[in-house]
């Protein structure tokens, strides 16, 4: 349907915001990755604890959010947001919280995800 195409506009963003939004901020990224296993940890020991099934299917939903929240802190990682110039460490550490949970690398993602930030349009 020609009609209902779009016509793509090119946006033009100032490069010091992006440049500021873009400076990583490793001390940021680590507090969340250890607050997102902190609340997975106490949501299970809760669901654990509790005789409820209501209280125990609550956190398991409550624990699918936050392994979601894990994946986007992967994506962080596998833009070297923990250490540019310390590549290993910031994969290591993206790779034990964050990927090898659900059966993935950070390598293999950032192989698969450049790809859409070089052919986005």
């Amino acid at each position: 349907f020609p009609a209902l195409a779009v016509p793509v506009q090119k946006i033009h963003l100032a490069r010091d915001p992006l440049k500021t939004l873009a400076r990583p901020a490793p001390g940021r990224l680590l507090l969340q990755t250890a607050l997102e296993w902190a609340c997975i940890i106490v949501l299970a020991v809760w669901a654990t604890w509790s005789a409820h099934g209501a209280v125990s299917l609550l956190c398991m939903l409550l624990i699918a959010t936050r392994q979601h929240a894990l994946l986007a802190l992967m994506h962080e990682y596998s833009h070297h947001q923990l250490s540019r110039k310390h590549g290993w460490l910031n994969d290591l550490i993206g790779d034990v919280f964050t990927a090898f949970p659900f059966f993935i690398t950070i390598h293999g993602f950032r192989r698969n995800h450049l790809l859409h930030h070089r052919h986005a349009w």
